[in-house]
């Protein structure tokens, strides 16, 4: 018989999450599944730390075990979702979507990404058939199903445009071929994508493990267009990644300045909930979810809510259920 899982022993792993210190987390979180192999609490756990080190595909496996071991917990099943969409694996995220819906037909962040899967593919497919040589169509299409195939086709046609370069390396990163991933990026930055590239190019690195290449890269991006959102957002997550906390912060509130976006106020959750201000971290999730953000930073929220002492189980479990 297997011992059970104590609370302690899942908040010491969180713990060091909430510190910034997620590869250790994920350690600990791989320990407690060895010895709690029954536990969707365990499986869950790991299944949200790769998530949030943008391993969606490694997640897979855990999110389905959570998924299977707690069928009436929506969470796991919605990350699971999420994860699969992440990585382009459309048709199985549809159904993913289905489940938790089944079992909560409230849930609309699971309606609105089910429906933007189905209308988005059917209306790309349909045109593309009906300009099958169209550059644009072909790596719009590639990039909402993950495709290669139509990526390539795309720059077959078009190998001069550095978007669609960035969306192919977009998708070897998703998948995990970082190497890949910064050849793709290294030809949009030649294309006439520079700053994106780099940006992009920072974040294979800091996957990587290259830590000093990572924060060269984000230098060079934020030299190169000092007021984008989207390469601040960047640099705020590697400036999290590796334990720069005020940087971060500072980073994603310069980001905030420039355009107020969910993923903006997500990444200042982020940095704000690793410094233990949690607070201010919920207050920055709930104005990521109040601009439209997507349903793994609406999990981020949920996730903060468990370690505020003042959110009742009620309140709680409304909120997942929103």
């Amino acid at each position: 018989m297997q011992p059970t899982m104590s609370a302690a022993s899942l908040d010491g792993a969180l713990a060091l999450y909430r510190a910034g210190r997620v590869q250790e987390a994920l350690a600990e979180g791989h320990a407690l599944v060895r010895r709690h192999p029954g536990d969707a609490r365990a499986h869950h756990l790991v299944g949200m730390l790769l998530m949030a080190l943008g391993r969606a595909g490694d997640a897979i496996s855990s999110l389905k075990a959570a998924s299977r071991l707690q069928p009436e917990n929506i969470q796991p099943r919605l990350q699971l979702a999420l994860a699969l969409h992440q990585m382009g694996r459309l048709e199985e995220a549809g159904v993913s979507y289905r489940r938790v819906l089944a079992w909560s037909p409230s849930a609309g962040d699971a309606h609105c990404n089910l429906g933007l899967i189905e209308s988005a593919a059917r209306r790309m497919a349909r045109a593309v058939t009906l300009s099958p040589d169209n550059p644009s169509m072909l790596s719009n299409l590639g990039a909402l199903t993950g495709s290669q195939r139509l990526l390539k086709r795309a720059l077959a046609l078009a190998p001069g445009e550095g978007g669609i370069h960035l969306s192919l390396g977009n998708q070897r990163r998703t998948e995990g071929s970082l190497e890949s991933a910064s050849v793709a990026y290294r030809r949009a930055r030649d294309c006439g994508r520079p700053g994106e590239a780099m940006a992009n190019l920072a974040l294979a690195a800091s996957d990587l493990g290259h830590s000093d290449e990572a924060l060269r890269w984000m230098r060079c991006s934020i030299a190169f267009t000092p007021s984008e959102p989207f390469i601040l957002s960047n640099a705020a997550q590697i400036a999290k990644g590796r334990g720069w906390l005020a940087a971060a912060i500072d980073l994603a509130r310069r980001s905030l300045a420039c355009a107020a976006t969910a993923e903006a106020w997500n990444n200042l959750g982020d940095s704000l909930q690793a410094t233990g201000d949690v607070g201010g971290a919920l207050a920055a999730y709930r104005r990521s979810v109040e601009l439209g953000g997507s349903a793994a930073w609406h999990s981020n929220l949920v996730f903060c809510l468990c370690y505020d002492e003042r959110v009742t189980s009620e309140a709680l479990f409304a909120e997942v259920h929103a």
